[in-house]
C-alpha cells in the first residue's frame, strides 16, 4: 500500500486522512461516521474549515470510506456529498430560526432541532453554535446581548 496523507482540519485542528493510492480506500477518522453525523465542538471545531475539508475528500479520487466510528462506507463519493448536504439543509434551518427580531441560541436550538431526541440535545447545542460562528464569520448574522440576528433583517435593536 501506498498512502497519501492529507490535513483535514475541521473536526480537529490536527486531523489527518489517509488515501491508499492504489484501492482508493480513504482512511477518514472523524469526518464522517458509518452511523450518524460528526460533532463539529467549538473552538477545537470549525465548521467552517470542516465543510471546505468534506468538499475537498469529495473532490479526490476516493472510493471506500473508513470512518473512526461505524461500519465501512462502499461509496464515499456518495457519503460526503450526503454529508455536505445535511450540513447545508442544517444550516438553513438554523438560519430560519433566527426570525425578524433574532432569536437567542435555545430558541435556535429548540427549532433548528426538533428533529433530534432530547438525549442529543446538549450535541445540538453544540452543533449549533458551530454554525452560528459560522455564519458570523460569513457576515450573515450577528450576535447581540445574547441575540442573534440575520444580517439586513428588520430588527429593533439595528444601529444600536
Amino acid at each position: 500500500m501506498r498512502w497519501k496523507v492529507f490535513h483535514t482540519p475541521g473536526h480537529a485542528r490536527g486531523h489527518l486522512c489517509l488515501i491508499d493510492l492504489r484501492s482508493r480506500a480513504a482512511l477518514v477518522d472523524d469526518m464522517v461516521a458509518g452511523v450518524g453525523t460528526i460533532l463539529i465542538d467549538p473552538p477545537e471545531g470549525q465548521m467552517g474549515e470542516y465543510l471546505r475539508q468534506l468538499a475537498r475528500l469529495r473532490e479526490l479520487p476516493v472510493g471506500a470510506l473508513y470512518p473512526a466510528h461505524g461500519p465501512v462506507l462502499a461509496d464515499g463519493p456518495a457519503k460526503l456529498a450526503e454529508y455536505l448536504s445535511h450540513r447545508a439543509q442544517r444550516e438553513q434551518r438554523v438560519l430560519s430560526s433566527i426570525g425578524p427580531y433574532g432569536a437567542s441560541a435555545e430558541e435556535i436550538v429548540a427549532n433548528a432541532y426538533d428533529d433530534v431526541a432530547e438525549f442529543a440535545r446538549p450535541i445540538a447545542e453544540r452543533s449549533t453554535q458551530a454554525i452560528l460562528i459560522k455564519l458570523i464569520e460569513e457576515g450573515q448574522v450577528r450576535h447581540l446581548q445574547g441575540q442573534y440576528f440575520r444580517i439586513g433583517a428588520a430588527n429593533p435593536s439595528a444601529g444600536q
